[in-house]
């Protein structure tokens, strides 16, 4: 399998995570923040062997491996392999990174005598993993014969910092006379569209097609999304429109990203419009699509909406996740509606829903809606800082932690925790 094969089969599978990322910052403010990978928890990691701390590493591969656009690295080093000397090397690397043990990672292509274009590529990428910008771009640099891969790696990990750093690679390689795949093209359309820049977005998509590089489904979803963080409505249904008009009829999740635009502009109509269009289409709205609607919403009317909205999306047998009760929130709030804020509070606080920084945002909002409603006191789960939910006991040999960034509990056993941690709370025996 080519690189830019592999690479399309990637993307296709991230096709619904980059609707449902696209969903969840346009719900409140906070929700970037929530979703990206934060530096920090890398800075201070202990690489002990102890049960705690390989659930936590679980828990933040999870978390953040699509934010990070590690779908290039990790695609690349599967399908392109060092030369036989070094392939034991390369896999050493690969786990280093795995591992976010960057410094190993180095020593390892140190003791290379003669270390390749692959494994250095290995080595930006396991720096990359623990957020090591300086000491990946290091590497890239000594890199002395790059090639496609080796700017993809680059492209997607400078891209979350700089997408004017991201631009300049891009220009670089091809003064260098290396022609840009499928791939390269979307790592800068969607660094150019997580910065809200949608006419450099747009003018990478113009340049991909200009390429005679066929545009597939994952590269139109890349570019729907760019719409939705910018609030493009009017690109967003041209797109669309486009797809159409090339025998490609949108799926599920192009639709849902559509919605998540329509929220930047309030424009509720377009988005039944789209949901509509869908049920037509023999297609039901997710948790994304509904989570967008309801961010459509604004007005007195906004809270009366949204339960009518959140009865039917329960009716479909869906299950509102945080994003979902923050958009919901933002509808209450919309309306002033103090009561129906209190309640969802509530719910969220027993769903575990409340320790996000988009919630915590939406629930500052709230207190300021009680304060000019000139309430004296607040219920006491709505402090500043809410206490932690208390569970009933887990079964003998789990243990349970909570995950700052997400607001939800995951759960390990003592003896196993690489192979047993998971979002599901164990059934008690």
């Amino acid at each position: 399998t080519t690189p830019s094969k592999a690479m399309a089969m990637q993307l296709r599978s991230c096709v619904r995570v980059l609707a449902g990322r696209c969903a969840g910052e346009l719900g409140v403010h906070g929700s970037v923040g929530a979703r990206h990978y934060h530096g920090e928890a890398s800075d201070g990691f202990d690489r002990s062997d102890s049960a705690l701390k390989k659930a936590e590493l679980w828990v933040e591969k999870r978390q953040n491996r699509d934010q990070l656009g590690m779908r290039y690295q990790s695609d690349w080093n599967s399908t392109r392999r060092s030369s036989p000397e070094n392939r034991a090397l390369h896999d050493e690397i690969r786990f280093l990174g795995r591992e976010r043990r960057w410094e190993e990672a180095l020593q390892v292509v140190a003791k290379a005598q003669e270390p390749d274009i692959w494994l250095r590529i290995a080595a930006v990428s396991a720096c990359g993993k623990s957020l090591q910008f300086d000491a990946a771009r290091k590497v890239f640099q000594e890199t002395p014969e790059k090639n496609v891969p080796a700017y993809g790696v680059m492209m997607s990990l400078v891209g979350l910092r700089s997408p004017v750093e991201a631009q300049m690679l891009f220009e670089e390689m091809r003064q260098n006379q290396l022609q840009p795949d499928a791939g390269i093209y979307n790592a800068l359309i969607e660094t150019h569209g997580r910065a809200q820049n949608m006419p450099a977005a747009m003018q990478a998509f113009d340049q991909m097609v200009a390429s005679g590089i066929r545009i597939n489904r994952a590269s139109y979803q890349i570019a729907l999304s760019a719409c939705g963080r910018s609030g493009d409505l009017q690109q967003a249904k041209a797109l669309v429109a486009r797809m159409e008009a090339e025998g490609m009829p949108p799926d599920a999740g192009h639709y849902a990203t559509l919605v998540t635009a329509c929220a930047r502009s309030k424009d509720e109509t377009e988005a039944r419009n789209v949901i509509a269009t869908m049920r037509q289409r023999g297609m039901h709205p997710d948790v994304i699509t509904y989570t967008g609607l309801l961010s459509c919403l604004a007005g007195e009317e906004a809270a009366i909406k949204a339960d009518e909205i959140w009865k039917e999306m329960k009716d479909a047998g869906i299950n509102p996740d945080s994003f979902a009760y923050n958009a919901m929130l933002g509808a209450a709030l919309s309306a002033g509606a103090r009561e129906r804020c209190l309640e969802l509070v509530s719910e969220m606080e027993k769903l575990g829903h409340t320790r996000s920084r988009e919630s915590q945002m939406r629930m500052s909002e709230v207190r300021n809606l009680c304060s000019m409603q000139q309430e004296q006191s607040y219920p006491a789960h709505f402090a500043a800082s809410p206490p932690p939910v208390s569970e009933p006991a887990l079964p003998a040999g789990w243990q349970s932690r909570l995950d700052p960034a997400s607001g939800r509990y995951y759960y390990w056993q003592e003896v196993d925790p690489a192979g047993t941690t998971t979002w599901e709370r164990p059934a008690a025996a």
